[in-house]
């Protein structure tokens, strides 16, 4: 196709209202100048009385007949009173249990909703600005409402990502757009400031799209809110070693269909319509930096930086959705019935501890409560099931669940959670807690199913939200564990105080040796540790992390001191079984 026809066939897939008034009713005028003392006026500390003057405001502006400089000069003063009043509203939904309130929900939909009219008003002006043929010093407006309409997206699938939520249609869709808009004008090493930006001033266009297009290979739906906008601020830095290449290479795991209102897929799982047009991104050089620096540690002289406040964890959670093609170990089978779930290392540990507080626990040098029991008493400790991890429960499920006493359980609660599915690496839930637990991506929970005595070790490995029902991806780590305390040992032998841990027996089925589970914090590979369990005190190694999230990490060990014959004995190797249980 020509120029005039690739433009005319980009440009209509913008659906975009039409321009139909003569000036803004809101500040009684049609400069730029009079929105942005309008804006100025707006109380800052009254983030809910700001949102709905923006939210009635910002249609206007994208409705109002004007020149699109003039547009874009609009914008550009209303856009961080419109950003700072969408941070504020975050304060609202964020950081919130899982099952928002009523409230906050709506709060949610006007943040995402301020987003989208103003990132409208910027596609209006980039629609604008491409039908003028902006000549060579008309340039900068066109790469600036490119950026600004490309980051807006941006943030809207971000705060999407941080809800679990889908993402709304054409969003994907009128990036892609974008991104083809500024090869056309060959603009795509175009550099644009952006006082928004959190570690640099500027980003070159094809930057700025590439950095949506990470963050939705990263699987942020196994990540915290917190992580997924860590993730989105460094990418700013990472993004600009990234290409996008066309052609096939094996190397590489994800393609683009930009005429599809999809996000960035596996591309053996692609089908386009034009595969001329599908490109493949080349992530292999950052991994590969990212991996060298988290071994150097060296901020003096960085192969590539790392922000600071970024753990480990999520780099490595990062390097592996980049690099590794997951695919579902186990087909999932669909069953009726219900799981007891305790969310977090506290409520786990003292279930395991026999409704034993820690207090009470750490002064009991006996370790009567913390025996493990006998295969006779729990047959699924040794291991006979056939599952992924060797000791599963079996899912014969009872109708008439004896949930006598449950309701007085207050310290550690415990809910009972319908299951959608299963495989012998976990469970899909469906969760439907409406209370003020705060479930995150990537907490340690504790299930149990009916007619079990011991509660099994897992994670919430996805979140995902739709139409109302919320569904946890759980994957199952330990059948059962020893309650422990642990604590650390400085060089100055100074003593911490002790945290609640769990231990797991080696599970000889997986080839996996003893480990123990602990906060995420302090704790490090090579550290060493005071243990104290049923057995005794003793002084551990911990050797190998071989599973961590932002909540908790496992961890292999050796016995310095105390402790059994077993325990002396337990091997240093470990296999990583993180992805026994996959997300979609």
């Amino acid at each position: 196709m020509s120029f005039d026809e690739t433009l005319a066939t980009l440009l209509g897939r913008f659906k975009l209202p039409a321009q139909t008034l003569e000036t803004l009713g809101f500040c009684h005028g049609t400069k730029a100048a009079d929105v942005k003392a309008w804006a100025e006026s707006l109380p800052a500390t009254r983030v809910s009385f700001t949102s709905v003057q923006l939210y009635s405001a910002l249609p206007d502006i994208a409705r109002l007949k004007i020149d699109p400089i003039n547009r874009l000069e609009m914008l550009e003063g209303v856009r961080p009173y419109v950003q700072q009043c969408i941070q504020g509203l975050g304060r609202n939904f964020l950081n919130q249990p899982i099952i928002l309130p009523d409230g906050a929900v709506k709060t949610a939909i006007v943040a995402q909703a301020l987003q989208k009219h103003l990132t409208n008003s910027y596609l209006i002006a980039v629609r604008d600005l491409a039908q003028s043929k902006p000549k060579a010093n008309q340039m900068a407006q066109l790469d600036l409402a490119l950026q600004r309409a490309m980051n807006g997206l941006s943030l809207m699938l971000m705060r999407g990502y941080q809800l679990y939520t889908p993402v709304p249609n054409g969003v994907w869709l009128e990036l892609h757009t974008l991104y083809q808009l500024t090869r056309l004008f060959e603009r795509t090493e175009s550099l644009v400031s952006d006082s928004r930006l959190e570690f640099v001033p500027a980003l070159k266009l094809e930057h700025t799209y590439v950095r949506a297009l990470m963050l939705a290979c990263a699987r942020p739906n196994q990540m915290r809110q917190q992580e997924v906008q860590q993730t989105f601020d460094a990418l700013e830095l990472w993004a600009p070693m990234v290409a996008m290449k066309h052609g096939t290479d094996e190397n590489r795991l994800f393609a683009i269909d930009p005429a599809d209102d999809i996000p960035p897929v596996y591309k053996d799982r692609i089908h386009p319509s034009n595969p001329d047009d599908v490109f493949e991104l080349e992530l292999e050089e950052l991994v590969v930096a990212l991996r060298r620096q988290s071994e150097l540690k060296d901020d003096d002289n960085p192969i590539v930086r790392i922000p600071n406040n970024m753990p480990s964890q999520l780099v490595e959670h990062l390097c592996g959705c980049w690099t590794v093609m997951r695919q579902r170990a186990f087909e999932r089978r669909l069953i009726q019935g219900e799981l007891q779930v305790t969310v977090g290392i506290s409520n786990l540990h003292y279930h395991s501890a026999h409704e034993v507080e820690f207090a009470d626990f750490l002064s009991r040098h006996d370790g009567s409560a913390s025996k493990p029991e006998t295969a006779e008493e729990d047959p699924f400790a040794n291991g006979s099931s056939s599952g992924a991890f060797g000791a599963l429960p079996t899912m014969d499920f009872i109708d008439d669940w004896d949930a006598e006493d449950e309701e007085e359980i207050q310290i550690a609660p415990v809910h009972h959670i319908r299951i959608v599915d299963t495989s012998p690496g976990g469970y899909c839930l469906n969760w439907n807690v409406d209370s003020s637990e705060k479930l995150r991506a990537g907490d340690l929970i504790g299930v149990r199913e009916p007619g079990r005595i011991k509660w099994a070790v897992a994670a919430v490995r996805w979140i995902r939200q739709s139409g109302g029902n919320t569904q946890l991806g759980v994957q199952v780590i330990a059948p059962q564990a020893q309650p422990s305390a642990v604590s650390m040992v400085h060089t100055t032998g100074e003593k911490s105080p002790y945290m609640r841990a769990l231990k797991i027996q080696a599970l000889k089925s997986v080839n996996q040796p003893a480990t123990v589970i602990t906060d995420n914090l302090p704790f490090t590979e090579y550290c060493k540790v005071r243990v104290r369990d049923g057995e005794g005190d003793a002084r551990y190694q911990l050797t190998k992390r071989l599973f961590a999230t932002g909540s908790f990490s496992q961890f292999t060990y050796r016995v310095l001191e105390g402790g059994s014959a077993e325990k002396k004995n337990a091997s240093k190797s470990q296999e990583d079984y993180s992805s026994v249980w996959k997300d979609d």
